[in-house]
């Protein structure tokens, strides 16, 4: 079972969800993301020291180079010493290599196990998520959060490569000039005391600006992704205004948050480019004053300005890794929303009672239900059905029959009231165990995959002759086999080749392959045209059928065949609320 990333909730029975300002902060939720890896960023920061320290073979080489040449020697030794030295430094720069290819190597494993870390831990995390979390956000836009996994990625490895290294080879180099003199000493701390301002006074309020920008470009891709999403609509007069209007508006909402971040980065960047002018010039002219007075030798002050001007040129390129952790900061913000998101309970009773060629019993008690808790959709309602029965639910729009659905099913949980199938209350039944007996036929919901997964959808013990008998069942085998593929032809999201009618016959198969107790039909008889019409009517209401059937209808032929119709408007909606 995946665990969650971020380690932020504390399991299936979460507070509903919150915003991301209420939860850990970006930079506690980056460490968390990093906590598992930190052996391996241990190794790559021991890389990087190694690094720093092969670095130092380039100044050191110069030094002892100028001061051979400044005290004289026979040109004999002159060339033994630049041999040596350029050997010397040959393999040092060699040894540097390996260990930059090995920290690489490292960062690029680390990249993979983040990757595969969110995945796993969305992928069992998103089809357990909690229903009223869903119901206010577009769950397309949430998952498209998923892709600044490759924003950490990316910034992540940019910082451990090149940001780590920075700042580890300028230390090595630092207290490398400290040994040189005290003053030299005193140059380091000003210099560390400068950079720490740049970074924390300059940068103040970089990683809201930089939280605030992503959101706005999400907010931007979401409404680009609503226009793909529905070409129909967009196709009708007006609507390339209001496509074109809302992205301008969405796209300056934007432009205006990455100015805010931008100015604050940006003057970083000047604080940092001022460094290495600053820097350079004390440092030579500090340099050649402690050798005009004999405290600093000449190799000394040539590798010191080599060492020094190596660094400011780093930090003067720093601007960018900075940008780079905001970035990271910003994505690991949302991704951890995207983790938060509370799931629905674990474990709970597996009743053995009743035989699993009977219907189920079905038992409502003064249920009260309502999305807004000053108006409730459900109120007061409750019904009995026996096992095998046939009973619609007849109400317009708003008047609960769905939501009656989705509590028998245990996806949302009562607000006050008793639902009980076989005797045993939804909220205390293992929802695996329950949707093993009750099947939802909602829409028409197919996935990019073959007819064969569509059917299954997951459950790999059905074979392939049970496929083809519930297919048989709803009357679509016949033109499932004559395509050329067969049950192994491929569909497009939302069930492309197949037409609309042909659809609602394989969405019908999907839910009765597993041979259901429960049978519950949320208005997915209708509009039918008249032969699919009749012949999922008369399946669905044969009498060797043995399941309790629920179905959501107002066509006066499926009342007919009911046992009974209960009339949803009797129990609301009211404006009673749904509390006290």
């Amino acid at each position: 079972m995946a665990t969650n990333v971020f380690r932020t909730t504390s399991g299936a029975g979460s507070a509903p969800v919150v915003s991301h300002a209420d939860g850990p902060s970006p930079l506690r939720r980056l460490y968390q993301l990093l906590l598992p890896e930190r052996q391996d960023i241990g190794t790559v920061v021991l890389f990087a020291v190694f690094a720093g320290v092969l670095y130092l073979a380039v100044p050191l080489a110069v030094d002892a180079l100028v001061n051979s040449l400044a005290f004289g020697s026979a040109e004999g030794v002159y060339i033994q010493a630049l041999v040596l030295l350029s050997l010397g430094l040959f393999g040092f720069l060699c040894l540097l290599g390996l260990v930059k290819a090995a920290q690489y190597y490292v960062t690029e494993l680390i990249q993979r196990r983040i990757f595969v870390r969110l995945t796993a831990d969305l992928s069992y995390r998103l089809p357990r998520v909690r229903m009223e979390a869903l119901d206010q956000k577009l769950g397309p836009d949430l998952i498209n959060r998923f892709f600044d996994v490759v924003t950490v990625q990316k910034s992540g490895a940019l910082i451990l490569l090149d940001g780590v290294n920075l700042v580890l080879g300028a230390v090595v180099g630092l207290v490398i000039l400290g040994f040189y003199h005290p003053f030299l000493l005193v140059f380091d701390l000003l210099l560390v005391a400068y950079l720490a301002a740049v970074l924390t006074l300059l940068g103040r309020g970089a990683v809201h600006s930089s939280v605030e920008e992503s959101y706005a470009k999400h907010e931007l891709a979401s409404w680009l992704e609503q226009v793909a999403m529905f070409p129909y609509l967009f196709k009708t007069a007006g609507a390339t205004r209001i496509a074109t209007r809302r992205a301008n508006a969405l796209a300056e909402a934007y432009l205006d948050a990455r100015g805010r971040h931008w100015r604050v980065v940006f003057r970083q960047i000047i604080g940092l480019l001022a460094l290495q002018a600053v820097a350079s010039a004390v440092l030579l002219g500090l340099g050649g004053l402690l050798v005009l007075n004999a405290e600093l030798t000449l190799g000394q002050l040539v590798a010191a300005e080599i060492i020094v001007s190596a660094i400011v040129a780093n930090l003067a390129s720093l601007g960018k890794h900075v940008e780079s952790f905001y970035d990271a900061l910003a994505a690991v913000d949302k991704i951890g929303y995207v983790v938060d998101l509370p799931i629905e309970r674990a474990g709970g009773e597996t009743p053995t009672g009743p035989s699993a060629e009977e219907g189920a019993r079905v038992e409502i008690g003064d249920l009260t239900f309502g999305y807004d808790p000053t108006r409730a959709v459900l109120n007061h309602v409750s019904m009995s059905l026996a096992p095998g029965e046939r009973v619609a639910l007849v109400g317009a729009a708003g008047y609960g029959t769905s939501t009656v659905m989705d509590i028998l099913m245990g996806i949302r949980a009562p607000q006050r009231g008793t639902v009980r199938v076989d005797g045993v209350d939804v909220r205390d039944w293992d929802l695996s165990a329950l949707r093993r007996i009750v099947s939802l036929v909602r829409g028409q919901d197919l996935v990019q995959g073959t007819i064969l997964e569509n059917v299954r959808f997951g459950r790999e013990r059905l074979t392939r002759q049970e496929v083809q008998e519930a297919l048989d069942a709803v009357g679509l085998l016949d033109d499932i086999m004559r395509l050329p593929e067969g049950i192994d032809t491929e569909l497009m999201v939302g069930g492309r080749p197949l037409s609309s009618s042909q659809r609602s016959r394989l969405i019908l198969a999907r839910a009765i392959i597993g041979k259901p107790r429960l049978l519950l039909l949320d208005e997915n008889l209708e509009n039918l045209e008249p032969q699919t019409f009749s012949e999922l009517t008369d399946f669905v209401f044969a009498p060797d059928n043995r399941w309790t059937l629920i179905v959501a209808s107002r066509d006066i032929s499926i009342l007919q065949r009911c046992d009974r119709s209960i009339d949803m408007a009797s129990f609301g909606p009211m404006r009673t609320g749904v509390t006290g």
